[in-house]
């Protein structure tokens, strides 16, 4: 449909015609980038689609498009493009988080020797640069040196910002961290956030408004 089409029956639901819902998937990593970034901004536009969002992880949620349960999912994993849609958004790079009065504070970048020096926090939850940094460690004849891995945002914040670790999350995670610098691990390519959909899927109405959207954003 077109999106002149899918408009004509948003009207028809801001009319009080018909209702619908958008069930939409985010990761524990970047659900607070997310919502303050694109779907406030969509619900003010359509205060009449109800907005549905849950966590999920991405081979969760990659079945749960395939079967129809969920609209569309944000995600930096990139999807095997026979099955699915997807639409760039934002750079969601790894990032190093250090306090301010950090002597790393300075620096533009950090490299993987500097790195493996470091008691580092991870969430708890797979980071594509941590199997790298274990493959740089073994040729390197060192061991990454975890400190701490949990689910728990406010302990890892809390701990970086006593000083006592070294974070790698991505740069959604910690930037509203205060007292804290994000630095680029020059070892590692910037991943990206995406909007992930369903090919064999027909997009409903609130789904092609929602599509149009974020293009328009984009």
């Amino acid at each position: 449909a077109s999106c002149s089409s899918a408009r004509s029956r948003i009207a028809a639901l801001q009319a009080g015609k018909e209702s619908w819902s958008l069930r939409l998937g985010v990761t524990a990593t970047n659900a607070y980038c997310v919502y303050y970034t694109c779907l406030e901004a969509f619900q003010a536009q359509y205060p009449h689609i109800r907005l549905q969002i849950e966590e999920y992880s991405a081979y969760a949620a990659m079945g749960l498009l395939q079967a129809g349960k969920l609209d569309a999912f944000f995600t930096p994993v990139r999807p095997d493009p026979a099955d699915f849609e997807s639409l760039e958004l934002y750079p969601n790079p790894a990032m190093l988080g250090v306090r301010e009065d950090d002597p790393l504070a300075g620096e533009d970048s950090v490299s993987v020797e500097t790195v493996l020096e470091l008691p580092l926090g991870f969430f708890n939850a797979p980071v594509p640069v941590e199997s790298l940094l274990h493959t740089c460690a073994t040729a390197l004849g060192k061991e990454v040196n975890v400190l701490i891995r949990t689910s728990d945002q406010v302990l890892l914040r809390e701990l970086t910002q006593q000083g006592r670790i070294y974070p790698i999350l991505p740069l959604d995670m910690m930037v509203t961290w205060e007292g804290i610098r994000q630095l680029p691990l020059d070892f590692v390519t910037p991943g990206t956030n995406r909007l992930v959909w369903s090919r064999a899927v027909q997009p409903s109405p609130p789904m092609e408004a929602f599509l149009s959207f974020m293009a328009f954003m984009k």
